[in-house]
């Protein structure tokens, strides 16, 4: 309860500091995967609009990925607010990340703006391209904490292992 608390000021801090509304706040990374530890941060993501109605049409036309980030000086939380214009495009080209925000099961702020989002988006998804992402990141995980003697002559055979585990993750 202290977390969401602690998370709720930030998110105003921010919203008063940049002069924008934070639209939706998710958290990211190992929380949402079930893998944190004790010593595990807060990585608050979310997706913020400009108070101001001039920067706001000035950041339609912007190319760059804008956005809002910081952390608290014990580091125990972090946070990264995409634009809305530049996290539209970003959702648009299948950026994992991107979905990775709207697919979080922990919501900070902005639960029914996060589900219409994700309702709408979800219609039009590439699921192939983000399981292809995730998919090579669990194989760069594998090479390096699993089998990290891939380069020596007492190396696991990598095509095997992963094989067998399409093979039993095909089957259910």
């Amino acid at each position: 309860m202290l977390a969401m608390i602690e998370v709720e000021e930030i998110i105003k801090s921010v919203e008063e500091e940049e002069n924008v509304t934070v639209i939706f706040a998710v958290e990211s990374g190992s929380r949402v995967w079930g893998m944190d530890s004790v010593d595990s941060d807060y990585d608050i993501r979310g997706l913020y609009i400009s108070n101001d109605p001039l920067e706001r049409g000035e950041r339609y036309f912007n190319t760059k990925t804008l956005t809002i980030d910081g952390f608290t000086n014990d580091r125990l939380y972090d946070w990264v607010f995409w634009e809305v214009t530049s996290f539209l495009k970003l959702l648009q080209t299948n950026n994992s990340t991107a979905i990775d925000w709207i697919m979080s099961d922990i919501y900070y702020r902005g639960t029914d703006e996060l589900n219409i989002i994700k309702d709408r988006f979800l219609l039009n998804i590439d699921v192939n391209y983000y399981l292809r992402h995730h998919w090579g990141l669990m194989k760069s995980m594998y090479c390096k904490y699993v089998n990290p003697k891939r380069k020596t002559k007492e190396v696991l055979n990598d095509r095997d292992i992963l094989n067998q585990w399409k093979q039993l993750t095909s089957s259910v």
